[in-house]
C-alpha cells in the first residue's frame, strides 16, 4: 500500500493513475491536509497536492482538487479541478523524478 493509501485511505481517488506517472514521489504524512506528490525540474522541486473529491472533507474547501506549487517557496504554478490540465502542465514542465542524496 503507498503512503498516500495508508494515511488517507485505500480508496481516496486520485482522479488519475499513479501509475502513468512514475517521476511523482508519494510524500503523503497522516499530518498532511491532503496526498502529496513531489517531483523536480531542473533541480527545482515541486508538490503535486491532490485534494478530497468532496468539498465538505477538504480542510480548505474553496481550493481546487489539484494544485502544484514550488517546495521551496510556496508559489503555486498551477491549480485545477480536473486533472487535465495539471496534466498538461507536468508534460510542459518536463517533470523529473527527485534525485536520491
Amino acid at each position: 500500500m503507498r503512503p498516500y493509501q495508508e494515511h488517507f485511505g485505500k480508496n481516496f481517488n486520485l482522479g488519475f493513475n499513479l501509475k502513468h506517472f512514475p517521476f511523482l514521489k508519494d510524500e503523503s504524512y497522516p499530518n498532511d491536509a491532503c496526498p502529496n506528490f513531489q517531483f523536480t525540474v531542473n533541480d527545482v522541486v515541486y508538490i503535486l497536492w491532490v485534494d478530497y473529491e468532496n468539498s465538505a472533507d477538504q480542510e480548505m474547501g474553496w481550493l481546487d482538487k489539484y494544485s502544484i506549487n514550488e517546495l521551496e517557496t510556496g508559489l503555486e504554478v498551477i491549480s485545477s479541478e480536473t486533472f487535465g490540465p495539471i496534466k498538461e502542465e507536468l508534460e510542459k514542465m518536463n517533470a523529473k523524478p527527485i534525485k536520491k542524496h
